[in-house]
């Protein structure tokens, strides 16, 4: 007699995910991706309720699939930080075209996003006007699976990676890259918990001096510490930023 394989969290993937989500409830972050625990709808709007009914924070907190990811995101600072790269028509990102069409190919800003404007209007109009706890979104008209990471974990770098391609080969491969990391520090445990990290292709960069510092300070106030609210859970923490160099053979997207 076959028997039902049951799909069972472990005690690390289940204070990952409470861990996360706790951050995206009380502002910490503006969203997170609950990768590699196989979730459905039916489960995250169970997880979500059981939440609310003990935080009511937990409230505003929504779980949005997208073919096989599932993210869960803050409505209202999510929405309210996808205003602004809306309004200002992405020139405040790197949208990054990572393709490998040849073999000397390089990483390239991308000339045409406007099917990843289109998509991310989508997202926004649907937080705005439905108020499930959950929200499956078509899987038609959406953009990469890098690009739809990249918008929904608020990077300012959002990768464009058309998944047809040979083996989901990028350009990123042997190309000096500038890693980002924030972090967040207990002063009382010493714990530390990485909060949002990406990179830039370093020939990206615009030649100025200062556009690390500058790309730093962005980090910073993409995370909105400084909520009455946050900085009463987190009253003895650190905030810091690291910068680092990388070079990579190949480079997983």
């Amino acid at each position: 007699m076959c028997k039902t394989k049951r799909r069972l969290w472990s005690v690390k993937q289940g204070l990952v995910l409470g861990t996360d989500l706790y951050y995206v409830a009380c502002g910490i972050r503006r969203s997170c991706l609950i990768d590699c625990m196989h979730m459905t709808s039916s489960m995250a709007e169970t997880v979500l309720a059981a939440l609310t009914n003990e935080f009511p924070a937990f409230e505003h907190v929504v779980a949005m699939s997208v073919d096989d990811n599932m993210f869960f995101v803050h409505r209202v600072h999510f929405v309210q930080a996808k205003l602004v790269d809306i309004a200002y028509g992405f020139t405040n990102l790197y949208v990054v075209d990572v393709n490998k069409t040849h073999v000397d190919e390089v990483p390239h800003r991308l000339s045409d996003s406007t099917v990843i404007m289109h998509f991310l209007q989508l997202v926004v109009r649907t937080l705005t006007e439905q108020s499930r706890p959950t929200i499956a979104l078509p899987a038609v008209g959406t953009p990469s699976h890098t690009a739809v990471a990249g918008l929904f974990l608020n990077y300012p770098v959002i990768y464009s990676l058309d998944t047809n391609g040979t083996c989901g080969e990028n350009t990123l491969a042997m190309q000096p890259l500038v890693v980002f990391e924030l972090v967040l520090t207990s002063l009382r445990t010493g714990q530390s918990s990485s909060l949002l990290k990406y990179s830039l292709p370093q020939a990206l960069l615009v030649k100025r001096g200062n556009h690390v510092g500058l790309l730093r300070a962005h980090l910073l106030v993409a995370c909105p510490r400084k909520r009455a609210d946050v900085v009463e859970v987190y009253p003895l923490s650190s905030w810091t930023v690291h910068v680092s160099y990388i070079t990579l053979p190949l480079v997983a997207l």
